[in-house]
């Protein structure tokens, strides 16, 4: 979590980067209240990778990858039949009716939104 500096217990960000190591099996997600360049991101995690061999391997300046979702999806095509039935996207229905992630459920709404389908005050 970057751009943040107090603690806090939960938080809704956005996927800006996903960080590499070589020497471990997992990718580390970056999330953030607004974009950073490469070099921002690696000065701001060194202290955390100095014991790694890693590296910034993808940017996002969009808060969702452009080819994840698309109108004919499924989990798409469901939530836009929630919010017409309820006049509101909640994240904790979508949660249990899409049976996703709350990643892929904030990703989702705010898709929908960048793409005019809902307003961002339906976001509840």
């Amino acid at each position: 979590l970057l751009g943040v500096f107090e603690p806090v217990e939960e938080y809704e960000g956005r996927l800006i980067a996903i960080i590499y190591r070589e020497d471990d099996i997992e990718e580390k997600l970056v999330v953030a209240p607004k974009t950073y360049t490469t070099d921002q991101i690696t000065a701001l995690t060194e202290f955390q990778e100095r014991w790694f061999h890693s590296w910034v391997a993808h940017i996002y300046n969009k808060s969702y990858w452009p080819e994840t979702f698309n109108k004919n999806m499924p989990e798409v095509k469901d939530a836009i039949k929630i919010v017409k039935e309820t006049g509101e996207y909640r994240l904790s229905v979508m949660q249990t009716k899409l049976k996703k992630g709350r990643g892929f459920v904030i990703t989702l709404g705010d898709w929908l939104v960048d793409n005019k389908i809902i307003k961002k005050k339906d976001i509840k």
